[in-house]
């Protein structure tokens, strides 16, 4: 993502404009700057889309930006990451307990 300069997008997301009466009213450089980051936008999810399964697809699937579905696959994904850590600590304790009763014999 930061290789094809679309991490900031996705973190970040960017400002749509109330309307099309006021997409209108701004600059031309504002309105490049709009296209470009609605072009980033589109290319994001499909670097994203690449990389799930079928499962996160389906999550992520009805965001409407690249910005939301980093949420809603972080949001996820993040309380995978704390369940790995408590059943890595219970397993490291449980081996502990084996390593003391192995050296009593």
């Amino acid at each position: 993502m930061r290789s094809q300069e679309l991490w900031d997008l996705v973190e970040e997301g960017y400002d749509e404009p109330e309307s099309t009466r006021e997409e209108a009213a701004t600059r031309n450089t504002k309105r490049w700057a709009l296209w470009e980051s609605r072009k980033k936008d589109n290319k994001a999810p499909f670097t994203i889309y690449q990389r799930l399964d079928e499962t996160a697809l389906e999550m992520v699937a009805l965001a409407k930006t690249s910005k939301e579905a980093w949420a809603v696959l972080n949001k996820t994904y993040s309380g995978v990451e704390r369940a790995k850590k408590v059943w890595l600590q219970a397993l490291k304790g449980d081996f502990e307990k084996l390593n003391k009763i192995m050296r009593q014999f």
